[in-house]
């Protein structure tokens, strides 16, 4: 197996994006840096307003129509963003993350118009609206889990050193959308440094989580992974087998997703600890087996992929008929089939 390249970059206005496959196109989504001075932060999101491209799979052509401009959806200093697809579609669910968390507003990428629209307000349960007791100023943490149910999304949030699991749920008939609380890892029921929540996946009823934990800087903990069962709460901390695992440093690789059909977790590309400081790109592609078994297992995949030359490459995965891309403008648009 190898990469084949397939298409040129184009040239981008803006260097950072959002790439999110649907519908057999990989869309492009600019990020600006947007500053957030009162908690003396800065980020870069799509909320604020910026444009779209895509790449046609079937036809390995950009979009020929070229940027197209959507506007501008929230402007308050303390929001972040989650951009992803759910039932062939494309969301953008906006939350709070200084003084806790607070799920906010779920909108709807339209792809005729080219423009993010209200969907719904994000309703939450009591125990999904999380307040820090380390005051307003200080930013926490949320992540969103791969895969997808039939009732949406899950969440998971780190607040307090307190990892909690939240069902995301999305009526597409009736635009609603809920929050619910589903369970947690506190911090005084695990041995060890507290860990900070980097990854996740829902397989058959369970959420599966891996972090890292503080050093010198973060260091991803890849045989380390916490099972919550989605009815009833409780987790167990499971074992791998084998003695091989990714070298990813810091929060682990770049880019995470699903097999559904095979109930694989795979990790793709990341950086690899040099020296006090430094890193290295990392290439490698590993997959975890057997979560759902409660034995997992790491398998290297022979595939090894280009060094993008950049630290916000396009990564994403055609599940349907098994086909990895990579691109940045060092590489071009490359592709790969996988067997994961």
């Amino acid at each position: 197996m190898e990469f084949q390249t397939i298409s040129k970059f184009p040239t981008l206005s803006s260097e950072y994006h959002y790439f999110v496959f649907n519908n057999d196109k990989i869309w492009a989504f600019s990020r600006n840096y947007v500053a957030q001075p009162t908690y003396h932060w800065g980020h870069r999101v799509s909320f604020t307003g910026g444009y779209t491209t895509y790449f046609d799979t079937k036809t390995s052509e950009w979009d020929s129509n070229g940027k197209v401009d959507f506007k501008e959806q929230a402007s308050e200093e303390n929001l972040e963003e989650f951009l992803f697809t759910f039932k062939n579609q494309i969301f953008m669910l906006l939350y709070s993350h200084f003084g806790g968390i607070q799920f906010l507003s779920l909108l709807k990428f339209d792809e005729e118009s080219r423009n993010f629209a209200r969907f719904a307000h994000v309703e939450s349960d009591q125990k999904s609206q999380r307040v820090s007791q380390s005051g307003a100023g200080t930013k926490h943490t949320a992540i969103l889990v791969d895969g997808e149910t039939d009732e949406g999304k899950y969440l998971i949030t780190h607040v307090d050193e307190i990892i909690q699991i939240h069902r995301l749920k999305i009526s597409i008939d009736k635009q609603q959308v809920h929050v619910e609380y589903v369970g947690e890892i506190s911090r005084d029921s695990v041995n060890g440094p507290p860990m900070q929540p980097t990854s996740a996946v829902v397989i058959d009823g369970s959420i599966y989580v891996t972090g890292a934990v503080h050093g010198c800087g973060l260091m991803w903990l890849p045989n380390r992974i916490f099972r919550v069962e989605i009815n009833g709460g409780g987790f167990t901390l499971l074992e791998v087998s084998g003695d091989q695992s990714p070298s990813f440093g810091f929060t682990g690789s770049r880019f995470t997703a699903l097999n559904p059909n095979t109930k694989n977790w795979t990790y793709f590309t990341g950086l690899t600890r040099s020296g006090m400081t430094g890193s290295t790109f990392n290439g490698e592609i590993w997959t975890l087996t057997n979560l759902n078994t409660g034995n997992p297992k790491w398998v290297k995949a022979d595939l090894v992929a280009p060094d993008p030359e950049f630290d916000d490459p396009l990564i994403v995965v055609d599940h349907e008929v098994a086909n990895l891309y990579i691109g940045s403008a060092k590489i071009g648009v490359a592709k790969a089939k996988l067997n994961f």
